[in-house]
């Protein structure tokens, strides 16, 4: 995180997508500073929403400084959180950083 920091800022919107067992995922980058915010909708009928009758919403966030509280939403929260700078280092690594 430390070093993501540092790195120059995307010049452009960028929208990730991708499903895995039956799981979909969007990312979106966005020109600005770090932050970085992760939500999830768990359907009723899901795993994690067996007996609902709505959809349920979590999210967390943080912004441009380390967060000071683990995230309610969990590990999920962190493990995204690092693909997404596993993604920066490797651009910054390649040169393309800024969506060059």
């Amino acid at each position: 995180m430390k070093e993501v920091r540092t790195f120059p800022e995307i010049n452009e919107y960028q929208v990730y997508d991708s499903s895995y067992l039956d799981n979909q995922f969007e990312v979106i980058m966005i020109p600005s500073a770090w932050s970085y915010e992760s939500m999830e909708a768990w359907h009723p009928g899901t795993a994690w929403n067996p007996s609902g009758d709505s959809i349920v919403i979590f999210s967390d966030w943080e912004g441009y400084e380390d967060r000071t509280t683990y995230a309610e939403i969990g590990g999920c929260y962190y493990a995204a959180r690092l693909a997404v700078c596993e993604l920066l280092c490797e651009r910054e690594k390649a040169g393309n950083s800024c969506g060059s």
